[in-house]
């Protein structure tokens, strides 16, 4: 059975893909598009939501947007 991340999951993944603290703290709690609106902060406790966001980093770290 998979668990949804914590906050602390989701800022320690968030930095490393994004490269500093301040723009990881930014992006968490940010309304994003490809999260309907949503910030990541606001989907982490969802059944999706680690899976989702787990999608979205893979994108950013392919060259993908944010």
């Amino acid at each position: 059975m998979e668990t949804n991340w914590t906050k602390a999951d989701l800022m320690a993944k968030a930095i490393q893909t994004l490269g500093s603290e301040r723009n990881a703290s930014e992006w968490i709690k940010n309304p994003n598009i490809a999260l309907g609106g949503n910030s990541p902060l606001e989907i982490i406790g969802t059944p999706d939501g680690k899976n989702i966001l787990i999608q979205i980093f893979s994108n950013i770290e392919r060259g993908g947007s944010l």
